[in-house]
């Protein structure tokens, strides 16, 4: 090869390192190998877009979802084969002179696999809004903090006022009614329930400040629709930008230990354990919350994933039922409507504002004109469960019952002799469809939990004045139509006008004197009709039972049962005998 041939590719050699401006790496059997990996890394970490982290032993990098949900990446030979190729060229001289080549493999596996450190530097979690770190002050500033080690990545289009470094009393002020401005409407039992969720609101914030753990917040309700879940989200979209992903609770070990792991290294910092519906108890969780990091084998993979715990927690559900010791890592936000049928105030409320514009405007009338008759149909637990709870009520009045007195009675109503039981057979002909099998498993267990699961929960309008109280079975029962119309408690008795309330809240027309108290039989003159209708609704479920094969006596309770329980629909029917269905 001449001086000018040598000349001329020495001068293309150059050029095709320098390509696009980027740094060039020469790949030759003429240099160690482990010289080319070095000047790749190199290059790697003095590039300012690349972005690679290192987490928990692996590298990694921030990608984003379709929704712009920014989450860790951990990187594997394509990806980081894609980021040599991207931010630097590689040469190697052929038989046609210079030319580009892609990274080697041996580099790639060189530079994941076969290094115990990297020069990159240590992530810990990401951010989506600004937050405080340990020493007080605020990170607000779009990209990775050394001192935290955590990635600020905010939402696009996410704007900021400026955060004064003394706050005033007045700002004081003004943040506080902006709170209140947010969850004040929401059905929150008491202050401290109140005081709870401004703390949820505030964790997210403060959170990677704190050194030490962060208990759960238990949003929990009466009765679904009453606002938790929407809670959950109003707190994520304050902290994110965003609403939160939803988690299901699962039902074993090993699976929270997947999902904890999986959502943990996606380096989320608000999670969310919707809908809980069976006993929050798990090793896992109780771990996972007391915890700095999660460690959990790497799905596909012989090796263990270790990631840092530093989220907020949250797990919605109406009457969640907690175990071992969950009880001790969570705090509680309880949520109370005061209503049978929360969910009506606003469910959906975007869809309903729009079409029912557009129909509106159309002049089509009717739209969700028969929603209610569509509760009442589907709402069909809440139907059995008033009318227990209203059996409970003519049984007991105001006397506090153990689950085993209960029991007793209910067992003794089943009893072939239904004459002789009294209360007792009202109880077990208006049992809920779950707990009407009485001789399967443990029933006063059953009992027990289904009573627990339902504590403060309201299944018809006719709530009286009284303001619930956790523990208190009866408040669903407090009415003021089936069995009578009830005064407040402390309230006056006989001969007395009746209360301005039992007008104002429930319509109630009293002939004469007003007789509180009456059992069904000096009820007012407007609750009258419903309890008719409720009576009839008992009586046709008594039926129902009488023709069962269960009551026929094809089982093991008795032939005679079947004529105890027409004689019981005769009187829920107000001495009438309704005729056998079907």
């Amino acid at each position: 090869m001449s001086k000018s041939d040598e000349e001329q590719e020495a001068s293309k050699l150059a050029a095709l390192l320098q390509a696009d401006g980027l740094p060039g790496v020469f790949v030759s059997t003429l240099r160690p190998w482990r010289d080319i990996a070095d000047e790749a890394l190199a290059h790697l970490v003095r590039s300012a877009s690349a972005r690679v982290f290192v987490r928990q032993g692996e590298l990694v990098r921030i990608r984003r979802k379709e929704d712009g949900t920014p989450y860790i990446a951990a990187m594997n030979d394509a990806a980081l084969k894609h980021l040599l190729a991207k931010h630097m060229n590689y040469v190697r001289i052929g038989f046609k002179g210079p030319q580009h080549i892609a990274p080697p493999d041996d580099i790639v596996q060189d530079i994941l696999r076969g290094r115990g450190q990297w020069p990159f530097p240590p992530l810990d979690a990401l951010i989506e809004f600004p937050v405080f770190r340990p020493d007080g002050t605020l990170l607000d500033a779009p990209g990775y903090d050394k001192t935290t080690g955590l990635a600020y990545v905010p939402v696009s289009g996410l704007k900021i006022p400026p955060v004064p470094e003394h706050p005033t009393e007045e700002h004081l002020v003004e943040a506080i009614a902006l709170l209140d401005e947010a969850i004040g409407e929401f059905p929150f039992q008491d202050p401290a329930c109140y005081a709870n969720a401004v703390a949820l609101l505030l964790t997210p914030i403060i959170r990677q400040a704190i050194n030490g753990h962060v208990p759960l917040a238990l949003l929990d309700a009466t009765r679904p629709g009453t606002g938790k879940s929407l809670l959950a989200e109003l707190v994520a979209l304050i902290a994110t930008g965003r609403k939160a992903a939803m988690m299901g609770a699962p039902y074993d070990d090993d699976e929270w230990r997947k999902r904890i792991a999986a959502t943990l290294s996606d380096g989320a910092t608000i999670i969310v354990i919707d809908n809980v519906r069976s006993r929050l108890q798990s090793a896992a969780l109780d771990l996972a919350l007391t915890s700095h990091t999660v460690q959990e084998r790497i799905l596909g993979q012989s090796k263990n994933g270790v990631y840092a715990q530093r989220a907020t927690w949250m797990a919605t559900g109406n009457n969640i039922q907690l175990g071992g010791d969950m009880p001790r890592r969570c705090y509680w936000i309880r949520m109370d409507a005061h209503m049978d049928k929360p969910w009506r105030r606003g469910g959906f409320q975007p869809w309903v504002d729009t079409i029912g514009g557009i129909l509106a405007y159309a002049e089509i009338t009717g739209f969700l004109g028969n929603a209610e008759e569509l509760y009442e149909q589907a709402d069909n637990d809440a139907l059995q469960w008033a009318a227990f709870l209203h059996a409970w009520r003519d049984a007991y009045q105001e006397r506090e019952v153990l689950v085993a007195d209960l029991v007793r009675d209910i067992k003794a109503g089943a009893e072939v002799n239904a004459e002789s039981a009294g209360a007792g057979a009202d109880l077990y002909s208006t049992l809920p469809d779950d707990l009407e099998d009485i001789r399967k498993g443990d029933f006063k267990r059953r009992l027990g939990k289904a009573l627990a699961s339902h504590v403060g929960s309201q299944f018809d309008e006719s709530r009286g004045e009284r303001q619930p109280q956790r523990g208190d079975l009866l408040e669903s029962c407090r009415c003021a139509g089936f069995a009578g119309c009830y005064p407040p408690k402390g309230g006056t008795f006989e001969n007395q006008l009746p209360p301005r309330w039992l007008a104002e809240r429930h319509g109630c027309q009293f002939r004469g004197k007003y007789f509180p108290g009456g059992g069904g039989k000096q009820t007012c003159e407007t609750c009258k009709p419903a309890n008719r209708r409720r009576r009839r609704r008992r009586g046709s479920r008594a039926l129902d039972r009488a023709a069962s094969p269960h009551a026929q006596g094809k089982r093991h309770r008795g032939p005679a049962l079947a004529e105890s329980h027409r004689g019981q629909a005769k009187r829920h029917a107000g001495g009438r005998l309704l005729p056998r269905r079907g």
